[in-house]
């Protein structure tokens, strides 16, 4: 009996003791949320002390919405702030995903503390989730979980919180929960929120995505200063795209905001809103394609392949946007610039860029060899995107001639704008764009002998769009060639770098669609380790390290030796043909897979070259 009641003492002493300052947070079971800091004692919180507790989501996706943590203390002044963190790959905390603002406790606290989120994001089904406390002084903090049952119920953490937890126990768990509520519809809006260069009075669209029905959908503006209804949706039944015109957005370069609310009943609904801004009062007239379409099984550009060049939601910075010379045409190749085109059409489509609707567009088609302008075509005009009209004609021509074209463009407001199909070439001057259509196929690949030759690429903007860029993957201007029917001189022409070199057919030619089957090497060469490695390849883009078809020697099997190179000859047959026409014979290259510091050399004296389709040896020993 003494012994019990000196212990009952002794907790009254300890309660008796406590600082003025100290305050306790209520805890909930071990197995709610896991094991959490700062440990399995009283603790003194240093400042910006955190304490973390995880929890994982059940069933369902729920949207967070308040935090709630119980506080027992005397004092005044500290200040708390809660937070939600996901969970790394190891269980571990990673990035804050929530928070709530800054709470300043009152002098005297014996409650639950609920305070709301500043954001209120959903958190999945199935996942971890970590609960976060921060106290800003230093302050004594005990820990309990002799008390509550799990605040998860029905997972949506809508069971009423403990309302007598016990404190003091020392099991390193404290209370803190989170209170959310159902996802409610999802939606995705067009134009996305922070959209620029909006055209006026524009249709706005939210993608719904909703699990409860019918919904309702309301539109609202700030276009007069204040939120006003602008139109509604009602009774929906099924997900989907639904739209609404926003004739208030009427001014160009102007900043709006736009606001819907998508609901079932009181607690399933979606609030969102979302800004724009309209485009400034200039046209910008981008030629985005100008080419022929299912052509030889495939896509023709006869503008030097450019999709990589823009993000297809950017806007121009102006009408130069695209036309540049360089031809960094990763994803489609590289193309000349006067190609020529077995097809007899050009398709041009076309995005205005400008806050007002088109009202007339047409194509002015030029015949350069006759100098006649047809300006008849129209375009047809679609007004259906927020950002930009799009234009686009096909064009069929009767004659054969190398042809250019300008677009020509007026809208509702009375403006006007032509702009030409042109690149620019080194001394960023314009230079016109050409084709040549309905051309007669007059080349054939069949016995052609082609040089590796050094590229000038300082000097080939005024003919011809340039490689991808000049040089190759490591990045220097001497490991990349062409490929060209054109004897070389008795300057040396030599092409190496420290792992791969590579040459690209450089001819203008008008072909029919053909194989290539076989292609004979005559290579001068020489590498760190005496051996050596070529072959032929189909690239889009100017990298020769995925070379298909390659034959390995070394310099044992030379037939000559002169100054350190090597010359070997080889036959390589293609198991399976390479398909080209006039316009994929671009991206062939003959090149070397991987290798020892490859260097090969050519002039009038050693040549090095490639024939392709050598039917047998008889004819290339006759040639």
């Amino acid at each position: 009996m003494k012994r019990a009641i000196t212990i009952v003492l002794a907790i009254l002493l300890i309660i008796l003791s406590i600082p003025e300052n100290n305050f306790f947070f209520r805890t909930a079971k071990a197995d709610t949320f896991g094991r959490t800091e700062p440990g399995t004692k009283d603790y003194d919180a240093k400042e910006n002390t955190l304490y973390m507790s995880k929890f994982t989501m059940l069933d369902s996706d729920m949207k967070a919405k308040s935090m709630s943590v119980y506080i027992v203390k005397s004092g005044g002044g500290e200040k708390i702030k809660l937070y939600i963190y996901d969970c790394g790959d190891r269980g571990q905390p990673k990035d804050p995903i929530a928070e709530t603002d800054a709470y300043e406790l009152d002098s005297m606290t014996d409650e639950w503390i609920t305070l709301d989120l500043t954001s209120n994001p959903v958190l999945d089904a199935n996942t971890d989730y970590w609960l976060g406390l921060i106290v800003d002084k230093e302050i004594m903090i005990s820990f309990d979980d002799s008390q509550g049952t799990s605040c998860y119920g029905d997972h949506r953490f809508t069971d009423p919180l403990p309302s007598n937890p016990r404190v003091r126990s020392m099991t390193g768990e404290f209370a803190i929960y989170c209170t959310v509520e159902s996802v409610g519809p999802t939606v995705t809006p067009q134009p996305y929120d922070g959209a620029k260069w909006v055209r006026l009075k524009p249709k706005l669209s939210v993608q719904v995505n909703s699990t409860e029905f019918p919904i309702n959908i309301t539109w609202y503006t700030n276009a007069s200063g204040s939120w006003e209804i602008i139109g509604t949706n009602t009774s929906i039944t099924s997900n989907g795209t639904y739209s609404q015109i926003a004739d208030e957005f009427n001014e160009t370069d102007t900043t709006y905001w736009w606001r819907v609310n998508v609901s079932h009943n009181a607690s399933y609904y979606t609030v969102k809103t979302f800004s724009l801004r309209t485009a400034p009062d200039k046209i910008i007239i981008h030629i985005y394609f100008a080419g022929a379409e299912n052509v030889g099984g495939g896509t023709a550009f006869f503008d030097a392949n450019s999709t990589f060049r823009f993000v297809p939601d950017d806007v121009p910075e102006d009408d130069d946007y695209l036309n540049l010379y360089t031809g960094m045409d990763k994803e489609n190749g590289r193309y000349i610039n006067r190609s020529h085109q077995l097809n007899n059409f050009i398709v041009v489509k076309v995005k205005v860029y400008n806050p007002y609707n088109i009202t007339s567009a047409y194509l002015h088609l030029k015949n350069l060899d006759t100098g006649e302008w047809d300006n008849s075509t129209a375009f047809t005009i679609n007004h259906s995107n927020w950002k930009y009209v799009f234009l686009e004609c096909n064009k069929t021509v009767d004659q054969r001639g190398n042809y250019t074209f300008e677009v020509y463009v007026q809208n509702e407001n009375g403006s006007e704008k032509t702009v030409k199909w042109y690149k620019r070439n080194e001394s960023l001057q314009k230079v016109i764009r050409v084709v040549e259509l309905n051309c007669t196929a007059t080349d054939s690949l069949d016995y052609r002998i082609m040089y590796y030759r050094k590229h000038t690429y300082a000097s080939s903007g005024e003919r011809r769009d340039t490689f991808a860029h000049d040089g190759s993957p490591d990045g220097t201007d001497h490991d990349t060639g062409i490929l060209i029917s054109e004897l070389p001189g008795d300057a040396e022409e030599r092409r190496w770098c420290g792992g791969f070199i590579g040459y690209w057919f450089d001819d203008d030619v008008c072909i029919e669609p053909t194989q290539i089957e076989n292609v004979y090497f005559h290579d001068w060469w020489k590498t760190d380790n005496g051996i050596w490695k070529n072959g032929i390849g189909f690239s889009k883009e100017l990298d020769p390290k995925d070379v298909e078809y390659y034959y390995t020697v070394n310099t044992s099997d030379a037939v000559s030796n002169v100054s350190g190179y090597h010359l070997t000859t080889f036959k390589l047959n293609l198991t399976d043909p390479i398909e080209v026409d006039t316009n994929s014979i671009y991206n062939i290259f003959i090149g070397t897979p991987e290798i020892k510091i490859p260097d090969m050399i050519t002039n009038r004296s050693i040549l090095s070259f490639v024939i392709f389709n050598i039917p047998d040896n008889n004819t290339l020993q006759n040639m």
